[in-house]
């Protein structure tokens, strides 16, 4: 029993001031107001003589978590402008390459060979072409064949009307 040693609590956890013991363990708890054990008419007193001096004492350690706060505010704060700053670089660079890359393609007109950098491009961009002017060409005619329909139905109704009519003053005379 010599070799053991007896350890004696330096502070008992109960229900009733766990949670104050957990805040000051994770550094929570208002170092403002000191414990009811601390708290004796010697401390008072010394209180009393020394205000100025814990005054600072507990602002500086109550300022300490907020810092600690507003410090990883400003590094997160710092990293989203960064990401933010980065992503329209790279948007800009994006644009800039399209640009760049765009192969040149009017529709007005048949693409020629030297606006492409290789075959391939310009075999593409001339089936496009193509297919796209048979298109419209073909779009053009149906309207025209459509617009001669509606001008002989228009004139066969004229005439049918002008019949109609003059049957129609005939018989009321």
């Amino acid at each position: 029993m010599a070799d053991t040693e007896i350890r004696e609590a330096s502070s008992v956890v109960t229900s009733d001031n766990a949670a104050e013991f957990y805040a000051e363990r994770l550094g929570l708890a208002d170092r403002d107001q000191p414990e009811a054990d601390e708290q004796s008419e010697p401390a008072q007193v010394e209180e009393q003589s020394k205000p100025q001096a814990e005054e600072e004492a507990n602002e500086t350690e109550a300022s300490k978590p907020k810092d600690k706060l507003n410090k990883r505010f400003e590094k997160v704060s710092k990293r989203a402008e960064e990401a933010e700053a980065k992503a329209r670089e790279l948007e800009n660079r994006l644009k800039e390459y399209e640009v760049q890359n765009a192969p040149p393609m009017s529709l007005e007109g048949k693409p020629e060979s030297y606006q492409f950098n290789d075959a391939y491009e310009y075999e593409q961009a001339l089936i496009e072409w193509s297919a796209g002017n048979a298109l419209k060409q073909r779009d053009e005619q149906e309207f025209q064949r459509s617009k001669k329909k509606t001008k002989r139905f228009q004139n066969l109704g004229l005439r049918k009307l002008k019949k109609r009519k003059l049957n129609i003053q005939t018989l009321m005379q």
